[in-house]
């Protein structure tokens, strides 16, 4: 009973003694270096391309095949290329081609050569040569095999002009038959893109139409060799004409868009555990070329390239649009990676992963549905780069070409963080359903700048 009583006398005393709360009264605060925080404002650009309308180049110089059917007018930054199927048979087309870039490009031959047999290099590091050789050889057969006999006659027909024999692979500054066959077919043979995709439809444009962007990343080669070889291939050939923004000679399309304004562009995805084998495959960037060439809306493509899906050699997703609508053909070649779907606005997805910026459609190197294997925990880029286009198109309702450029660019280069521009871009595509015109920023052979100058590449 008498523990309170000792409790009470005990609190007294805490109360008469004088003790009260510590104060840093005179207290001195020791010398700090300066901050090692870096603010976020520092890794951006500002860039502002208001008032300023893309460049159009002057043409330099003309180059025809001694048939007529290509022609090359060379630009400051890129080829623009005329290939007209109306007026020959597709093997004189794709030799046609071959004879005008060597043209333009005295040493094309051995560029070309130096280019591929460097991918080779880098896909197949382990290899033996002799088994490297079988791999390859065994991969373009079987791909050109199951290509359409127009399209393989093409490929035929460019090869034809230049002096490496039949086969082999060896950086001889001379492209055999093989190595310029396999020129068309690095997406689905050696596998070497990685990409991101935006369209915004016309509730978030100033004009009310659509703005599509596309970034293309991709392997420069040493010394950034292929970005002197930018190209805008027209391939005049009447209802299934098309354009096709790639590399100097290519015939098979990564990005493009046809007269009717659907738009493709293939963006890799890895697959988990599943061996490469070309056996029975086709060429998934031919089939992009076919689906351009034949459909006339976006949801038809989108349809005809799911069905195709189980075909390709390898998983990626093809980036869809029209004027009206856009979707992602996620195409899933095996089942233990999930289902070919043609994913939309309204799409569930996969678990964890959420999308706020309403109208606008997106695309890194990952599937985004649910049930499909998702890239996206796996590899820190693409959830960056995901929510980083979220966050940069989440307010703006009112966006214009030069809005979306300065978007585009918003970044700097060459930083620790996952951006969506990295110093591997190769271009930057806008195409715009209003000016139904194609815009691009293309990097130079001196890489990847901050502040790029944006092109008029012309219409569609």
């Amino acid at each position: 009973m008498k523990r309170p009583i000792l409790c009470a006398a005990a609190a007294l005393m805490l109360l008469t003694c004088g003790c009260s709360e510590p104060t840093y009264e005179g207290f001195v605060i020791p010398e700090q270096g300066a901050s090692t925080l870096t603010p976020v404002s520092s890794y951006t650009t500002g860039n502002s391309y208001a008032g300023i309308a893309p460049t159009e180049e002057q043409t330099e110089a003309t180059f025809r095949s001694p048939d007529g059917l290509c022609v090359i007018d060379r630009k400051k930054s890129y080829y623009n290329v005329t290939l007209d199927l109306t007026q020959g048979d597709h093997r004189a087309a794709g030799k046609a081609y071959a004879e005008a870039a060597l043209l333009a490009v005295p040493d094309y031959e051995a560029f070309i050569d130096r280019y591929v047999n460097e991918l080779i290099g880098q896909t197949f590091r382990k290899g033996q040569v002799t088994e490297i050789g079988k791999a390859l050889s065994q991969r373009i057969r079987d791909l050109t095999a199951a290509l359409p006999a127009d399209y393989k006659a093409e490929l035929e027909g460019f090869a034809a002009p230049f002096h490496g024999g039949e086969t082999g692979f060896s950086k001889d500054g001379k492209l055999s038959k093989e190595e310029a066959m396999l020129l068309h077919l690095v997406p689905d043979v050696l596998r070497n893109t990685a990409c991101s995709a935006l369209t915004a439809d016309g509730s978030r444009t100033a004009s009310g139409k659509r703005l599509t962007a596309r970034v293309l990343e991709w392997d420069f080669g040493r010394n950034n060799l292929m970005c002197g070889a930018h190209c805008v291939l027209h391939l005049k050939n009447g209802a299934q004409s098309l354009t096709s923004v790639t590399s100097l000679g290519l015939l098979d399309v990564i990005t493009g868009i046809n007269q009717n304004g659907v738009f493709a562009a293939v963006l890799d995805v890895g697959s988990m555990d599943v061996l490469y084998d070309s056996t029975g495959k086709e060429s998934y960037t031919f089939a992009v070329r076919e689906g351009l060439e034949t459909c006339q809306t976006a949801k038809a493509f989108g349809d005809y390239i799911i069905r195709r899906a189980p075909a390709f050699p390898y998983s990626h997703n093809v980036f869809i649009t029209d004027e009206n609508d856009a979707f992602v053909a996620e195409n899933c070649t095996a089942p233990e990676e999930g289902t070919p779907i043609l994913r939309d606005e309204n799409t569930k997805l996969c678990d964890g992963l959420t999308w706020n910026t309403a109208g606008c459609l997106c695309a890194v190197n990952a599937f985004a549905a649910d049930g499909n294997q998702s890239y996206f925990m796996q590899y820190a880029e693409n959830i960056g780069r995901w929510h980083k286009y979220d966050c940069l198109f989440g307010n703006e309702t009112k966006l214009t070409l030069s809005r979306m450029e300065e978007l585009m660019t918003s970044e700097q280069t060459g930083t620790f963080l996952d951006n969506i521009r990295s110093e591997g871009v190769v271009f930057i595509l806008l195409a715009d359903y209003h000016t139904r015109t194609l815009t691009a920023a293309l990097t130079g052979t001196e890489g990847v700048t901050d502040q790029p100058e944006f092109l008029n590449l012309g219409e569609f």
